[in-house]
């Protein structure tokens, strides 16, 4: 699809949208992969509607998340393709018990007329209107809508394209799903606003078949390819050294990582792997973002490559950055610097006193890129969006509820969740190193699937771990040996001693939509007794 056949599309979407809508009404946009989700987004910033991009629920599988953003957002109109029309009619009546949303469905196999290239009052909007809103992943918490304005879209838009050097001969290949902010706003968005070639697969496609991501890129000699941690992950562990012979990475200038935890390990892991097939390990850029703040808060400049930080495990217990070159320190891996235009601060959550650098806090942010709030949620949008540094006078940081550091040439180091957070006698421990340990210690485990949080007994606090054990591993399983060599893993490097270890097979810990652990449904999991252990080996009562 060209973008003139795209201007086309939208511009005559917009006017049956209009028909159903007013200004500002929410649009659910509920669709499979494919154009049809471009064009019905696209279509709903013509027509001055709110778009709201949903999961496509499935029959017998409403998502307990979508189903929350269809009562808080309260749409006046559905959208989907020709083929789910009928099945998310059904879906919206028996699972949902909603009979009044009139759903309105896209057909790119019609031929469009051509339309005028210039453009009417009413497709012209202020910046301060709402685009979309985009809801969080609800890894803490349940989601809420962050409303998104066209002055922030474009902000950030404009940081992008500023910061990684992006213009028309950008081409990139993505299969994150489009109702995610990363493969929405990097791969569709930005391609539009400064016009690059944009290639899309099916998320399931590459989850299938991760090699066709790689194949797509030499085929089409990309330069921008991102995805999460796991997802570079899943291309070390699936594709193998034949498969990919003859393929041509070399075009990959940008390999952009994010959304969760980065590890040094799997970037080195794929570097070694695809190295021989050009790939370049300056092409890693690291980034740090949140739908708050539309999408990009920070990330690495053009080809400089990944920073990485050795720190002291046991100093950043105690929230202080050391260096060490120890075997057990933690390598840190820098998520690049702010946005050109934006400010990036390390605030004391408690005290709200700003912190030097090379010491842990939560990471504030401020620019034209941070939304307005949480769509009529007053209350969250205070906590989050207003912050006041102690002793300053410029309001309104948006605070992320992610703890880092930064060094003194502004790269941003992320340590952990601030809600995550487990505190074990006085001394901080992040979750995903607690995890990161338990993997090293047992190949038994799937990589990535694991939780590990805190519960209160008898008035002390101590630490839960439920990780999910390899398909290939279930019956053949030695429980104990794996338990046991967790637990002194976790001892050893942390000194920790576990309260509870809960081994479970593939497919039960839960992650959102951009793979983030769930902690907090894990957790709630396990009080009420709904995990099915593969084994379950308590080590202190």
């Amino acid at each position: 699809m060209t973008f003139g056949e795209l201007c086309c599309r939208a511009r005559l979407l917009s006017k049956e949208i209009r028909n159903s809508t007013k200004s500002g009404d929410r649009v659910l946009l509920a669709f499979p992969p494919g154009l049809e989700f471009v064009v019905a987004f696209i279509g709903c910033l013509y027509a001055g509607a709110i778009a709201v991009p949903v999961v496509l629920p499935r029959r017998n599988k409403v998502l307990d998340a979508t189903r929350s953003i269809i009562a808080d957002c309260d749409p006046k109109l559905a959208m989907t393709t020709v083929p789910q029309g009928p099945p998310l009619k059904l879906i919206f009546e028996e699972s949902l018990g909603i009979d009044y949303l009139p759903i309105l469905t896209v057909d790119l196999t019609q031929s469009q007329a051509r339309v005028p290239v210039h453009l009417g009052s009413e497709d012209i909007c202020d910046i301060d209107e709402i685009a979309f809103l985009q809801y969080t992943s609800g890894s803490t918490s349940t989601p809420k809508g962050v409303v998104v304005s066209h002055g922030n879209l474009s902000a950030n838009l404009e940081m992008i394209t500023d910061a990684y050097k992006l213009d028309r001969s950008s081409t990139r290949v993505g299969w994150i799903p489009l109702h995610h902010d990363m493969g929405l706003i990097f791969n569709v968005l930005q391609a539009c606003y400064c016009g690059a070639l944009c290639v899309l697969m099916a998320p399931m496609s590459y989850l299938k078949q991760p090699l066709l991501w790689l194949r797509a890129i030499d085929k089409y000699r990309a330069i921008l390819a991102l995805g999460t941690n796991s997802s570079y992950q899943h291309c070390v562990d699936t594709v193998g050294f034949v498969a990919s012979s003859g393929l041509d990475l070399s075009s990959w200038k940008l390999a952009i990582t994010g959304a969760e935890p980065v590890r040094w390990e799997t970037m080195r892991a794929f570097g070694d792997k695809f190295g021989r097939c050009g790939f370049d390990m300056n092409a890693f850029h690291p980034g740090f973002g949140m739908a708050e703040a539309t999408l990009v808060i920070t990330g690495g400049r053009f080809a400089r490559g990944p920073r990485l930080h050795r720190a002291d495990s046991a100093a950043l217990r105690r929230d202080i950055v050391a260096g060490s070159d120890v075997a057990e320190a933690l390598t840190h891996v820098g998520c690049g610097r702010a946005m050109p235009g934006e400010e990036v601060a390390i605030v004391d959550p408690v005290s709200l006193v700003r912190k030097t650098n090379l010491a842990v806090g939560e990471v504030w942010v401020k620019g034209k890129n941070v939304a307005r709030g949480y769509w009529k949620n007053p209350k969250a949008t205070n906590n989050s969006f207003c912050g006041l540094i102690k002793g300053e006078t410029d309001a309104n940081w948006l605070r992320t509820g992610d703890l880092g550091y930064l060094e003194d040439d502004g790269e941003l180091f992320i340590t952990g969740r601030l809600k995550d957070m487990i505190i074990v006698r006085g001394e901080n421990h992040y979750p995903q190193d607690i995890e990161y340990t338990a993997e090293k210690a047992a190949t038994s485990l799937r990589k990535d699937y694991g939780a590990a949080f805190s519960v209160v007994c008898g008035g002390s606090e101590f630490v839960v771990l439920v990780y999910e054990v390899k398909k290939s591993m279930m019956g053949r399983l030695d429980d104990a040996e794996v338990c046991r060599d967790i637990r002194q893993a976790v001892l050893r490097e942390h000194g920790i001693s576990l309260h509870d270890c809960v081994l479970v097979k593939a497919g039960t810990v839960p992650k959102t939509t951009s793979g983030k652990i769930r902690r907090s449904r894990v957790s709630e999991l396990w009080r009420h007794g709904l995990l099915v252990p593969v084994s379950h080996k308590r080590f202190m009562s």
